[in-house]
């Protein structure tokens, strides 16, 4: 956990490298590979869109840091520096809902377990 924060601290280090054309550059994010290997469905199925994944944790971690401002908490700062791949959108939520009914549904049938 932190190393997108570590990131975004160290990105003017970085700036004179990679910003070649760009308009902006987006915070960094450290995506685990697993991320994806668990969501292809919603991915492939269009139901979820990656830009909007990752503006969704980044609202959430600006949010914690707010709070962890404001409360001065040990454990609100390491909420706030949560790894992508642990904060989940409402929408993959409910998506992942909804893929795990159908999914047992078809399990059921197959096997007439009722």
């Amino acid at each position: 956990p932190g190393i997108n924060e570590y990131l975004e601290q160290r990105m003017d280090e970085f700036r004179p490298y990679i910003n070649n054309g760009f308009k902006a550059i987006a915070p960094f994010t450290m995506i685990y590979f697993k991320y994806f290997f668990e969501r292809l469905l919603l991915f492939t199925d269009s139901q979820i869109e990656l830009k909007d994944e990752l503006e969704y944790y980044h609202w959430k971690m600006n949010m914690q840091k707010l709070k962890t401002f404001y409360t001065e908490s040990v454990n609100d700062y390491f909420l706030s520096i949560y790894p992508f791949y642990f904060i989940p959108s409402p929408k993959v939520i409910e998506m992942f809902d909804y893929k795990k009914e159908s999914l047992t549904a078809s399990i059921k049938n197959c096997w007439r377990i009722n």
